[in-house]
């Protein structure tokens, strides 16, 4: 099996469910609407059958699933089989534990400020489908590379993806106030063409002054330290610059949304 993403999240969940099933399995058990014994021992089996890995268990894993099975919300499940479920665990633990060790895996990080199963799903997560659904292509892969750095305890790199991320959205906002190709230029091009004036001295370009000061800011304090071969983020810092490119991201959008609405234009994005 190859340790992609999706085996070591399904390996990570795979360990959670072992934890609760050991913490259940205490003494005599009463089965309730909580009980996750049946759940958690059928992915154990559905884990065995698309691994094959069947055959290499000392212990019958769909016999556990038929023994729960057969058992009805109140029925008690006695300690004979309560030690006969705890021998099949061990067993299965054995055997997982052999078969991976010997793969190059990376750890998932769990000691997160943001939440890690939400982080494990991608950075959609975190953001309303009509966002999601403007953004561009980029934008959406570089937050996705940001989330998984995050899980795999990668702080720079994720605080660098994250602030890519920004960049080309702040990028669309400056094509979209400018009506001009903003191909083959950064960050503080754009922020610096935003804030010209005309001959009289006004605005050329009807932008939000806050946000275009949080812009600059945002680039000043994150964007050009992120850039710099010899920074190192912290796993806090790079989740408060996730954090952040979210809300800027969020920011730009609405600004643009409003737009359109006391416009009246039908779709300002297109």
């Amino acid at each position: 099996m190859t340790m992609n993403k999706k085996n070591l999240i399904k390996i990570y969940r795979l360990g959670r469910k072992i934890n609760q099933l050991y913490n259940e399995l205490e003494g005599g058990i009463v089965l309730t609407k909580e009980s996750v014994l049946l759940e958690n021992f059928n992915f154990i089996k559905d884990y065995l059958n698309e691994n094959n890995l069947k055959e290499d268990t000392p212990y019958q894993i769909e016999k556990v699933v038929s023994l729960l099975e057969d058992k009805k919300l109140g029925d008690t499940i006695k300690k004979k089989q309560v030690k006969y479920l705890r021998e099949a665990l061990n067993g299965f633990e054995s055997v997982i534990y052999s078969y991976i060790k010997s793969e190059t895996c990376l750890e998932i990080k769990t000691s997160l400020t943001i939440n890690p199963k939400s982080l494990e799903k991608g950075a959609k997560e975190f953001i309303s489908d009509d966002i999601w659904d403007w953004l561009n292509e980029i934008t959406k892969n570089n937050l996705d590379e940001s989330a998984k750095c995050l899980l795999c305890d990668i702080p720079t790199a994720a605080a660098f993806m994250a602030m890519r991320a920004t960049e080309r959205e702040v990028r669309t906002y400056y094509e979209l106030k400018t009506e001009k190709d903003g191909s083959g230029d950064n960050w503080g091009d754009y922020t610096n063409r935003l804030k010209e004036k005309d001959e009289s001295g006004d605005k050329k370009y009807d932008v939000d002054e806050d946000l275009l000061n949080h812009l600059e800011y945002l680039k000043r304090r994150h964007r050009d330290l992120a850039g710099h071969p010899e920074k190192e983020f912290s796993l806090r810092e790079a989740e408060d610059i996730f954090n952040r490119s979210i809300a800027t991201i969020k920011e730009i959008y609405d600004e643009l949304e409003e737009e359109r609405k006391v416009e009246g234009v039908k779709n300002l994005f297109d």
